[in-house]
């Protein structure tokens, strides 16, 4: 497998649906200087993008461990830097968050000039007036390979490495800004990253508090190993997007309403807890829906991701699968065993298992996909 996992943001109202993800990704390391979770139209106009605060003290972060411990591996993400006073660069951070809070690389983009400074481990949030950053510089681009205050797509290929073998590859919107070798990537924990992190900084007092600055979509990351299919994902994908589809009808349906029909239960932008769901106490039985269609400007297909929230409401042992049935084809996700809190649970599908081969745009718009009680 290559790709790891994607997020789209658009399952997110507030930091309880952030911290409710489970499972590949979880966004834990999130700090926001007011509070609360700003939520906006996505990039392009497809689906939400979530935004960070400024502050007059203190930045905004956003990060998220993985469940692998990765010495090598691929990431990109979509950043919007809006032009107030109070930011002067946006830090994307590699992290190694399983054996403390450390900061392996940091790829340092400034607003005023468009250039980017990569170091080694953490040159300190706050870019106030007269301090200077501190941390072992590895690379400075040119200025002006990338633009400010448009959305753009910000890649990062690294290998995390002791012994002056690291390396970074910067892409912006597919082209590459910047790049070095031979150098001591490892500040640190252990040798490999686990984890991601964005935060802008904080370049006046006294303004901007509650402001929304910063805004993220379409996060994905990839490991080095080479993917099946048509596209092995083990080097950058470019510019890419997640398109997020939800139920429109049911296919075949054994769990039981609350109220209305199956699919009118889950088909929600922001689960809202008890408000509506579907229930089971049978293992085995399954609900799979219909979806919408993807968007027209879609030609190529990464891979397919279920998304669904679910929670247990008893103290026994109870474990989820998601499935996808491509024209009769079943496929099935991990077991995810279940809490007494709602979870956002994720499957990643590269291969449609009817053929055996990358996804169509076809396939998809014509796949059903939903949830089995396993246990």
């Amino acid at each position: 497998m290559a790709i790891k996992v994607f997020d789209g943001f658009d399952h997110y109202t507030s930091l309880v649906d952030v911290q409710s993800r489970v499972g590949a990704l979880q966004w834990s390391d999130v700090y926001l200087s007011s509070g609360t979770l700003a939520v906006s139209t996505g990039r392009g106009g497809y689906g939400f993008c979530v935004g960070l605060n400024a502050d007059s003290t203190t930045p905004s972060q956003f990060g998220g461990s993985f469940n692998a411990y990765l010495t090598a591996a691929i990431t990109g993400v979509a950043v919007l830097m809006e032009s107030l006073p109070e930011y002067t660069f946006v830090d994307l951070q590699v992290m190694d968050y399983t054996h403390g809070d450390y900061a392996q690389l940091t790829i340092r983009f400034y607003l005023a000039g468009g250039s980017i400074t990569i170091y080694s481990g953490d040159p300190g949030a706050l870019g106030l007036p007269g301090v200077i950053p501190t941390g072992t510089v590895l690379a400075q681009s040119n200025p002006n390979v990338f633009s400010p205050y448009i959305w753009n797509f910000f890649e990062i290929s690294y290998v995390i490495s002791g012994t002056s073998s690291g390396n970074v590859t910067v892409q912006v919107n597919g082209a590459n800004a910047l790049t070095f070798s031979g150098a001591n990537t490892f500040t640190g924990g252990t040798n490999t990253s686990s984890g991601f992190r964005i935060r802008p900084s904080v370049a006046t007092n006294g303004a901007g508090t509650g402001q929304t600055g910063i805004y993220i979509d379409d996060f994905y990351l990839c490991d080095t190993t080479t993917g099946p299919g048509t596209f092995p994902a083990n080097t950058f994908l470019g510019d890419s997007a997640v398109r997020t589809l939800f139920p429109t009808a049911n296919a075949s349906v054994q769990w039981t309403p609350l109220t209305s029909t199956n699919y009118a239960e889950v088909g929600e932008v922001h689960f809202d807890g008890d408000t509506s769901y579907n229930y089971a106490t049978t293992v085995g039985n399954t609900d799979l829906f219909s979806f919408g269609s993807l968007p027209t400007q879609v030609s190529t297909v990464y891979a397919v991701q279920t998304t669904g929230a679910y929670r247990k409401q008893d103290s026994g042992g109870n474990t989820i699968v998601q499935e996808i049935s491509s024209t009769g084809t079943v496929a099935s996700g991990s077991a995810h065993v279940l809490s007494l809190n709602y979870g956002y649970y994720t499957d990643l599908f590269v291969l449609d298992p009817r053929t055996g081969a990358t996804f169509t745009t076809t396939a998809v718009d014509a796949l059903e996909a939903g949830y089995k009680l396993n246990s």
